[in-house]
């Protein structure tokens, strides 16, 4: 208690002398602050979506069902039944109703959701047949069928045939409609006005979208059509058709995008390459919209997130102009001297600048992780990364990254060969060596209570793989070692359990020369430019900064102990960094990133 009362002290003389952290903002939440958080609590879920007669927009929250706001706002959420995700690529309306396809002890089920009132999510009473293979999922058709729902699936007990099946809203009841040659559905739309019902799947033809009437037999015309060509091989188009906008939408993996006329011609084709924030576009729904635009919703693999789009019809461009959702997992931050924000999440590295908005899409995407922080040079981002995902860095594949900021074909890092017998770094910084064009680059090993060190030619880089040995520390024994940061002239700020460590070289070693004196929980993270220090206490539910040079505590963002949702108040939060007056936090139990300005 003596502790927490001379950081009081501390904190009343800061704020005495006028210095602050102000929030000025979030990244990465369309909610922003407050009620309107967006929050999701699966990410490893797929989303459709769908917009209601009130202008809502429905999308999956993982264990809930979230309705958001056109702005991107949270309007409401609702929970799932215990051990219910909602996991469907689709979601269907109809007789005031929400409709999509759910995972309850690895069995499918149907998920409806009366939109008006607060009545609960529920499940209907339908029996699914059994697929084959098993990791394909049904196709929910968006559009109701006679007042009927309609899914498609390729059944066990005939694995060369596609299932055509209705069920009744109301009661949950399943009826066979039809079944045709082919393999693997890949997705339903129903065009009421031309009695023409699309499917796309893999078909004797190959990949390819036909067109049914009603009862499932053959639409007049040339079907089935191939579907589109993509350059992202083995990827394609799979038929993952949608209806929105006056045209005939289809997707790929990397985040590809087509255009299609109702003969599932190109019009003009693809329309979105490697827009890996988008990973694979699951459903795109029509928003109200008017002039030489439509505007459109494009739910994704990733229940984190959906966008906001218009196609411009004068142009023939589909831009993304909003994104909507959560950062529900962060496993890194950085911010650049010149106003770059990169946050490593589950599927990909995002790039934002530091004064977008938090309904802005990513200026950038890359594919890979970037699970610590990183150093900027020029355009480049220099960090430890897992490859396609994060779970990637858990027990099997991480190692050093370059990525670039430049958008290119696939936005791929370049990978380096990973420090040999490390497991995945907890923390990660570069010291340039002065008057050299090279660097020393440290990473902190957690279960071997050690620092490692390597060396870096700035030219292009590159870490030499032969170069990595162990730093001895002098004046502190090491317990645990964890994140990292730069505090100029060669020195290293050091979390180590629960205390923070300042280090200065001492010829090839490194000695303690401080100890963050503050009462700090068990969880930290630290940034530091050379001057400021901030730590974020994740227990404590703030942000604390110091100065370098008087090693003062000199103002804090957040309450002590109290975590909240609102502009200044923080929940848990995490990763942190800083340069000059501009930092960046990871407000992890409010999932989203937090701008923030230091003020002397």
């Amino acid at each position: 208690m003596a502790w927490r009362a001379l950081g009081v002290v501390l904190l009343a003389a800061a704020a005495l002398a006028g210095a602050s952290v102000t929030p000025v903002g979030c990244l990465g939440n369309s909610g922003g602050a407050g009620p309107g958080l967006v929050r999701v609590g699966d990410v490893r879920c797929e989303t459709g979506v769908a917009v209601d007669p009130d202008g809502g927009l429905w999308v999956s929250g993982g264990d809930r069902l979230n309705r958001l706001a056109l702005s991107g706002r949270l309007m409401a959420g609702f929970p799932l039944p215990a051990g219910v995700r909602a996991n469907g690529r689709t979601f269907a309306l109809t007789g005031g109703a929400l409709f999509c396809l759910g995972e309850r002890q690895r069995r499918a089920v149907v998920l409806r959701k009366v939109l008006r009132g607060e009545t609960p999510v529920e499940v209907l009473p339908t029996v699914l047949p059994a697929r084959v293979p098993e990791w394909w999922p049904a196709c929910l058709c968006a559009e109701p069928v006679a007042g009927k729902l309609l899914l498609a699936c390729q059944v066990r007990d005939k694995p060369g045939a596609i299932g055509l099946f209705s069920v009744d809203p109301a009661s949950g009841e399943l009826t066979s409609r039809a079944e045709l040659p082919g393999r693997l559905p890949s997705g339903l739309a129903w065009d009421a006005a031309r009695g023409v019902l699309y499917l796309g799947g893999q078909f004797p033809e190959g990949w390819a979208i036909t067109a049914l009437r009603a009862d499932g037999t053959r639409a007049p015309g040339d079907w089935p059509q191939p579907t589109t060509k993509t350059p992202a091989i083995p990827t394609s188009f799979v038929g993952r058709v949608s209806l929105a906008g006056g045209a005939l939408w289809d997707t790929a993996h990397y985040g590809f995008v087509a255009r299609l006329d109702p003969a599932a011609q190109v019009d003009p084709g693809r329309v979105i390459e490697w827009h890996h924030e988008l990973d694979t576009v699951t459903q795109i729904a029509a928003l109200p919209g008017s002039g030489r635009c439509d505007a459109l919703l494009l739910g994704t693999s990733m229940a984190d997130a959906v966008y906001a789009g218009v196609w411009d019809r004068g142009e023939r461009e589909l831009r993304l102009v909003r994104r909507l959702g959560a950062l529900p997992a962060i496993a890194s931050l950085s911010l650049s001297a010149d106003g770059w924000v990169t946050v490593g999440t589950a599927r990909g590295t995002l790039w934002w600048r530091f004064d977008d908005g938090g309904d802005a899409p990513p200026r950038k995407v890359d594919m890979h992780v970037a699970t610590t922080a990183g150093w900027f040079r020029g355009e480049e981002l220099l960090a430890c990364g897992a490859a396609y995902q994060l779970d990637d860095a858990r027990g099997r594949e991480w190692r050093p990254m370059v990525f670039p900021r430049r958008t290119g074909d696939r936005n791929e890092a370049r990978r380096q060969d990973p420090i040999p017998g490390l497991p995945t770094p907890a923390g990660w910084v570069v010291v340039p060596t002065p008057g050299r064009q090279e660097a020393a680059v440290y990473a902190s090993d957690t279960a071997g209570r050690k620092l490692w060190r390597g060396k870096m030619s700035l030219g292009n880089l590159q870490i030499d793989p032969r170069s990595w040995q162990t730093v001895a520390i002098e004046g502190v024994e090491l317990s645990a070692p964890q994140e990292l940061a730069p505090a100029g002239d060669g020195r290293l700020v050091l979390v180590d359990g629960a205390r923070v460590l300042l280090l200065e070289p001492r010829g090839a070693a490194l000695g303690l020369t401080w100890t963050v004196s503050t009462d700090l929980g068990r969880r930290l993270h630290v940034a530091s430019d050379g001057r400021a220090l901030l730590v974020s206490d994740t227990e404590r539910h703030r942000v604390l900064w110091y100065d370098l040079a008087s090693r003062t505590l000199v103002a804090q963002c957040g309450a002590t102990d109290r975590a909240g949702d609102d502009e200044q108040r923080l929940d848990q939060p995490a990763q942190v960094a800083v340069s000059g007056t501009r930092a960046v936090v990871a407000d992890q139990g409010n999932q989203r990133v937090l701008r923030l300005v230091l003020e002397p």
